[in-house]
C-alpha cells in the first residue's frame, strides 16, 4: 500500500471479528444500510456511511470502533498474464473464463432489485406490577409480615 500515491484518509467503523456475536443488532440499526455481513464477518461500507453513531450504542459487545483514520486505497487487479506464467512454470494449466459470459453474468447481478432492508421487531416491554409483594404460592399478602430481620431483638 503506497501512501504516497494515494494520500486520501477516511474515518471508518470498523468491526471487531473477534468480539462481534453476529446479532445483527448494527445492520438492523443503522438507518442508511451501511452495515452487511456475510457468513463470517459484519462490515461497515465507508462510502454510505453517515457518520450517525446509530450502530455503536445498541452493540452488546462493544465489538464496533468509534471511527479509525483508514487510508483509502483502490481494490487490487491481479495481473493475469504473471499469474498464467506462474501457473504454467508450476505445471498448471490456465483455463480462462469467456469474457462475454461474465459480463452478462454481472449485467445480470447489477439489474437484481436489491434487497429491501426489514429491521428486526423489537418485543413489547415488559409491564412492571407496581402492587404490593404477593408470595406466588398461597395468594398470601406479604405486608403484614415480619421478616426475621426485621424483629426487634429480645431484652
Amino acid at each position: 500500500m503506497d501512501m504516497a500515491a494515494n494520500p486520501q484518509v477516511i474515518r471508518q467503523h470498523l468491526i471487531d471479528p473477534e468480539i462481534c456475536i453476529r446479532c445483527n443488532t448494527c445492520e438492523a440499526t443503522c438507518p442508511v444500510g451501511a452495515i452487511t455481513h456475510d457468513s463470517r464477518n459484519y462490515v461497515v461500507d465507508a462510502d454510505k456511511c453517515n457518520f450517525c453513531m446509530a450502530c455503536v450504542p445498541p452493540c452488546p459487545t462493544g465489538s464496533i470502533d468509534n471511527w479509525r483514520t483508514m487510508p483509502k486505497v483502490q481494490a487490487y487487479v491481479l495481473p493475469a498474464d504473471d499469474l498464467r506464467a506462474v501457473a504454467e512454470g508450476s505445471g498448471l494449466q490456465w483455463v480462462n473464463s469467456d469474457a462475454d459470459k461474465v459480463q452478462a453474468v454481472q449485467a445480470a447481478i447489477a439489474a437484481e432489485p436489491q434487497p429491501v432492508h426489514v429491521p428486526r421487531e423489537r418485543p413489547a416491554p415488559v409491564v412492571v406490577d407496581e402492587g404490593p409483594l404477593v408470595l406466588v404460592e398461597t395468594r398470601r399478602d406479604l405486608r403484614a409480615m415480619t421478616l426475621p430481620f426485621e424483629q426487634q431483638p429480645l431484652a
